[in-house]
């Protein structure tokens, strides 16, 4: 316990940096590119993001799954997660096009198509990669990679946006570029995790290795990719109902809105995260469900707590992300503010089932709330504006979080029955 309390420690203060820079970067991009072209920003980089989450996910959260069970017999992990990033890269920047297609909002020159491309392959290598480090149990070198990369992004934005036009070509072009380097440093720091073991390995081991991690995974990346896809077709619809420049005010509210809620409860998810998993996969089924019984309610303790100070300091909030203070506008932080909580929450109550291998259940689950919040924003959007797709998120996550919760305990304790009557058998 004390470990766990000291790791969501360390990864607070790793969150903290590039949660400031974030709410930095917010109020700068809307002042430099103005609320329009904040909103064509946002719209592409929810797609990059939902894209390269896709496409990499599956192995990242296999890496989480599996690598604390390594030991002088395993297969060669290291080869295996690098052979991994080959194909999720590949998958990865194969989509760009498709991406830019899809947004249809002039993104159609090679500058932009370039710097997608580097955006995308940097972040997936740069997930992948952490993920080891946090499956290594390795929370100062995932923090520091983390930090580096928000101080690089500012600066190689602005950098960008100054010889770029329009702005927020150049904007993505810097965080491609500090995703680029990071991901670089992540995989030097992860191959220190790795056994000498994998060095020698006949390919076709590696290949079915990938596989595995494959099949185990992909329920999960595509989890991660519908959880994109909320965001994406939120700012997707509003811009279609409402306009770019309402795009660009609920972006920037959300953005800063959902980083400080991700600032405070992520670091608890990567702390009890790996060990979650470690405690099942020895099969001490009851320790772990006492871990994310103790996650859920330092999470919940937290969100009830910054739910509240964000919505006290509402138009503060609003007033440093750039956007003009209005009611419209100040009416989107208490419900961006619980839903970010919830939907933070999420990762931990849906735990128990990605323990047990059941993915896929979670999946259905969020697909359902998925077509629920795009059914709720096409009625409401229309006739109450932005604030709609904001209480239609946070209906959405409170369902997901009840089924995943409650499901995820009816299959445990149907898992530790089946285990006590096999004990009492033999």
């Amino acid at each position: 316990m004390r470990d766990f309390i000291a790791d969501a420690a360390i990864y607070m203060v790793g969150r903290a940096v590039p949660a400031l820079i974030g709410f930095l970067s917010v109020a700068v991009f809307v002042r430099v590119m103005g609320e329009h072209d904040y909103g064509l920003y946002s719209i592409i980089f929810a797609g990059i993001n939902l894209m390269s989450t896709v496409a990499v996910g599956w192995l990242s959260q296999a890496i989480l799954r599996f690598q604390s069970r390594l030991d002088q017999h395993a297969a060669p992990f290291a080869k295996t997660i690098a052979a991994g990033i080959v194909w999720a890269c590949v998958a990865a920047v194969a989509g760009t096009p498709v991406l830019l297609a899809v947004t249809a909002i002039g993104l159609n020159s090679a500058v932009t198509f370039m710097s997608a491309c580097l955006l995308m392959a940097g972040l997936t290598v740069h997930t992948a990669y952490t993920a080891s480090l946090q499956a290594a149990l390795r929370p100062r070198a995932a923090a520091a990679i983390e930090i580096t990369r928000a101080v690089i992004a500012l600066p190689a934005s602005l950098l960008a946006m100054r010889v770029i036009h329009p702005p927020f070509v150049g904007g993505v072009l810097g965080l491609g570029i500090a995703y680029a380097i990071t991901a670089l440093l992540a995989r030097h720091q992860a191959s220190r995790s790795m056994p000498s073991v994998t060095a020698d390995v006949p390919d076709g081991n590696v290949a079915e290795a990938v596989r595995g991690l494959f099949w185990f995974g992909w329920p999960i990346s595509m989890w991660l990719g519908v959880s994109l896809l909320f965001p994406f077709g939120e700012r997707f619809l509003i811009q279609r109902f409402l306009g770019p420049l309402t795009t660009g005010q609920y972006a920037a509210t959300y953005d800063v809105v959902y980083r400080s809620c991700g600032f405070l409860l992520l670091p608890i998810v990567l702390a009890v995260h790996p060990r979650i998993m470690k405690e099942h996969a020895l099969g001490r089924q009851q320790a772990s469900q006492r871990l994310w019984r103790t996650g859920l309610v330092l999470q919940l303790l937290v969100a009830a707590t910054a739910t509240a100070v964000l919505t006290a300091v509402a138009p503060r909030i609003v007033a440093l992300t750039g956007v003009r203070v209005t009611d419209a506008t100040v009416s989107l932080v208490f419900p961006l503010a619980a839903a970010g909580c919830i939907w933070q929450i999420a990762l931990m109550s849906h735990k128990l089932l990605e323990a047990m291998q059941q993915t896929r259940r979670m999946l259905a689950f969020l697909l359902v709330a998925l077509v629920l919040d795009i059914a709720i924003d096409t009625t409401l959007l229309p006739r109450f504006g932005a604030v709609a797709a904001a209480y239609a998120l946070l209906a959405t996550g409170v369902l997901y979080n009840v089924c995943v919760g409650v499901d995820g305990l009816r299959s445990a304790s149907v898992g530790l029955e089946c285990d006590r009557e096999l004990h009492t058998r033999a």
